[in-house]
């Protein structure tokens, strides 16, 4: 007869003394005593196996919640309430006093020199009665929108960008826009989704009337009243 005795991590069958030697109750001990050990190892064997189960669920688990919260992050960088150049519009959502916050840029050197969304700058210029100081030191008059960041729309940028106390470098961006944005107050339509909103901008000098449009999209007049959609990649006023 054998008997097996548990050794870490085998089991190692030896040979017992002689029954003369020991006693009934010892034999007995001997003859069960493997019996137990294989029930003792199957259980530590289950109770391992649910263990190492539970952390893969736990795992996957907190793989799963880390996921989301990534998702959700990217989600919301993706979504702004005002639109960006890449959108191709100088556009807007909602309330209308931050919609050019994330606008521009505009200069002599962008892609967007000539397009509508210069037309709509140099209208902006015209209606704030900015000078080309340092290039004629005439005022901006209507008659120079052509939608093109020439020399005049460039040393006149410079001029309304000093009386506003921004950075005067002649390149229209998110802060110089922010700040004419406020220059713009309701008179008719909704600010609600697909809905037209009309507005008004109140410059130094001169004020014109504009829209957004149900697209979200700002409409403006050109040089000759005609209305215009202001567009970074497109060029039809002047």
């Amino acid at each position: 007869m054998f008997i097996i005795l548990a050794t870490a991590p085998e089991l190692t069958a030896i040979t017992p003394p002689g029954p003369s030697v020991l006693s009934a109750p010892i034999l007995e001990l001997l003859r069960v005593t493997p019996c137990l050990l294989r029930v003792t190892l199957h259980m530590a064997n289950t109770i391992r196996g649910e263990h190492m189960s539970f952390l893969r669920k736990r795992s996957r688990a907190v793989a799963a919640v880390l996921g989301a919260a990534m998702v959700t992050t990217l989600g919301l960088a993706a979504s702004p309430a005002s639109a960006k150049v890449s959108d191709g519009w100088i556009r807007g959502y909602g309330k209308f006093s931050d919609d050019w916050d994330d606008e521009g840029e505009l200069s002599r050197t962008s892609p967007w020199r000539s397009s509508n969304a210069t037309c709509l700058w140099q209208r902006i210029l015209w209606a704030e009665g900015a000078y080309a100081t340092n290039y004629d030191n005439k005022i901006f008059e209507e008659g120079h929108i052509d939608g093109d960041f020439g020399w005049r729309t460039l040393y006149s940028t410079i001029d309304l960008q000093k009386k506003l106390g921004e950075t005067a470098d002649g390149i229209v961006g998110e802060k110089t826009l922010s700040r004419v944005n406020k220059h713009m107050y309701k008179i008719g339509g909704s600010t609600d989704s697909e809905r037209t909103l009309y507005l008004r901008y109140e410059g130094k000098k001169h004020t014109f009337d504009l829209r957004r449009n149900t697209e979200g999209k700002y409409v403006f007049p050109d040089r000759k009243g005609d209305s215009r959609q202001a567009g970074y990649k497109y060029h039809s006023c002047g």
